[in-house]
């Protein structure tokens, strides 16, 4: 997964946290899963990855 993430952040008033912050830039994930079919239509999938979550399990149904 390729993308790119747009941070930006303004706090209004004064005192320690008052300021700007900015974090932008490119993000890279590698994911690796696969699916196992119980039926025709249905299988349960499970992805490893560095994104939101390390594991992802879950069901996938062919409509």
């Amino acid at each position: 997964m390729l993308g790119y993430d747009i941070v930006s952040s303004k706090t209004f008033g004064t005192g320690v946290f008052s300021g700007n912050a900015t974090s932008s830039g490119f993000k890279f994930d590698v994911f690796v899963g696969g699916r196992y079919y119980f039926t025709d239509k249905f299988a349960g999938l499970v992805e490893l990855g560095s994104g939101i979550s390390y594991v992802n399990i879950g069901v996938a149904i062919k409509l």
